[in-house]
């Protein structure tokens, strides 16, 4: 009986120890990112409620949209203090690691291309069909410089609202290590027929 009581105590730890120590998304996922943010705080002017932080040490932020399957329209909203020279990314689960990595990526649907601009303000949707995967939302400025394999270093990601002591922040790039950001992106299904 003392033998069982110990393999459940055993079991019931090594439990605790793998929970606590796989990443939220499981063994196989080897990316580090939060879920994109939904608010729709920016409709009424501020966007204030959830800032992010750009940090130069790292080239680039991204969130994870999910799995989607199917027809759809993805819509963003992005908002920057000040301008400076960034690409848009939407990409694939494959995609999104070979960016990570340095190898050769590429987004795997022309419609989901975004011209490389220095808008403040960049507000766009993206309606076609998304294959099957998990896709995530990428705004690069200097993390990548083509599309073909190239030498990288992959951050170690920290929570992008970082702290203040982290990231010195003002409203212009050139001044501080990081730049405050407001986004938001939505995705809703539709039908084939819809006309889109």
């Amino acid at each position: 009986m003392l033998n069982i009581k110990n393999d459940i105590v055993i079991v019931f730890v090594a439990v605790i120890i793998l929970g606590s120590a796989i990443p939220s998304g499981g063994l196989l996922r080897d990316y580090t990112t939060e879920y994109c943010n939904k608010d729709f705080s920016y409709q009424n002017g501020d966007g204030s409620d959830y800032p992010f932080y750009l940090n130069k040490d790292i080239g680039f932020f991204s969130c994870e949209i999910g799995y989607i399957e199917g027809h759809g329209e993805l819509e963003y909203y992005l908002n920057f203090p000040s301008q400076f020279e960034k690409e848009v990314f939407i990409l694939d689960y494959s995609n999104y690691n070979d960016y990570l990595n340095g190898e050769v990526f590429g987004v795997n649907n022309f419609d989901l291309i975004v011209e490389k601009n220095e808008y403040m303000v960049h507000d766009d949707k993206k309606g076609t069909y998304f294959s099957p995967s998990n896709y995530f939302f990428v705004i690069d400025w200097d993390y990548r410089t083509s599309y073909e394999s190239e030498e990288v270093v992959r951050p170690y990601f920290i929570d992008h609202a970082a702290p203040v002591d982290i990231c010195h922040t003002s409203l212009n790039w050139e001044d501080s290590n990081c730049i405050i950001f407001n986004y938001y992106l939505d995705f809703d299904y539709y039908a084939e027929d819809d006309g889109k």
